[in-house]
């Protein structure tokens, strides 16, 4: 897919124009991107580019109601980000503080029971039931011992790298740890929890915008403004507005460019001493 961008004159001026076409196509994105130092978004994006034959994320796979582990080899990247990476950020880091301190809620404990049930455990049940390891992925962790999550990050944030990479994502928490029956309480030792980052990386909604872009950039919100307002006068020369529509224009000319489910690694913090009622 192309994308054009010409410099108009008012139509009173009758000056001849030299219009010179610098086509901007959506795979020069990545490269723009490189020069920004948005290292993880250009990652992310090739990686959408690389795959083939072309595939559109089912509602299915967007919204977690299949398996994670029956997901195809195409369809999750879960080596480009790193959790170290998004939580160097602020929204990140308080989503983080808040999904630590509020797991434990009503419907927290009730995730815990059943993904217990699974792995064997019942009420007053004698031998201990273990759930989870520090060796899972973070697709194993969302199936076997994810018990609670946090969305961060909006449309509306500053557009950066994180913007890029992910915008809106959710922060889920896993636990390690053993189900026991202590003089007829049934209690579940938390021996370590684990923060992990699930999204989805696709193009859905066509008339969705993602940014102004150049072969070198993307202009920040308040230039967007300006050049939404009006392209010829905002002085913005080689400029286009990318929407959702043209990556998926881009698929079907190439039959190739696949959504996928974005998991990051897991940052596993020990815990001491807590014990939680079943």
């Amino acid at each position: 897919m192309t994308l054009y961008t010409v410099k108009t004159t008012h139509k009173s001026d009758t000056t001849p124009v030299k219009v010179v076409v610098d086509p901007v196509h959506v795979d020069d994105i990545p490269a723009a991107m490189d020069k920004m130092k948005w290292n993880t978004a250009a990652k992310l994006m090739r990686h959408w580019f690389s795959i083939k034959p072309a595939f559109v994320i089912t509602d299915d796979i967007r919204s977690g109601n299949i398996d994670p582990l029956k997901l195809k080899s195409n369809q999750y990247n879960d080596d480009i980000v790193k959790i170290d990476w998004l939580l160097s950020h602020r929204t990140w880091q308080a989503a983080d503080v808040l999904v630590h301190h509020t797991w434990r809620s009503e419907k927290g404990i009730s995730r815990l029971r059943d993904l217990l049930a699974k792995a064997g455990w019942h009420k007053g049940k004698s031998t201990p039931t273990y759930l989870g390891s520090p060796a899972f992925t973070a697709r194993e962790c969302d199936a076997y011992c994810q018990v609670n999550l946090r969305t961060a990050g909006t449309k509306f944030d500053l557009i950066d790298g994180l913007f890029g990479a992910i915008g809106n994502g959710t922060l889920k928490i896993a636990v390690i740890g053993k189900a026991f029956n202590d003089k007829g309480r049934d209690l579940f030792h938390v021996e370590k929890t684990g923060i992990y980052l699930r999204d989805t990386y696709d193009f859905t909604g066509d008339d969705e915008i993602l940014g102004v872009w150049s072969k070198d950039k993307v202009l920040g919100k308040l230039e967007t403004v300006a050049y939404m307002t009006d392209p010829i006068e905002s002085d913005f020369e080689g400029y286009v507005t990318v929407y959702n529509r043209d990556f998926r224009r881009w698929q079907k000319v190439h039959n190739s460019g696949g959504d996928f489910v974005v998991y990051s690694d897991i940052k596993w913090r020990s815990q001491k001493d807590l014990y939680v009622e079943l």
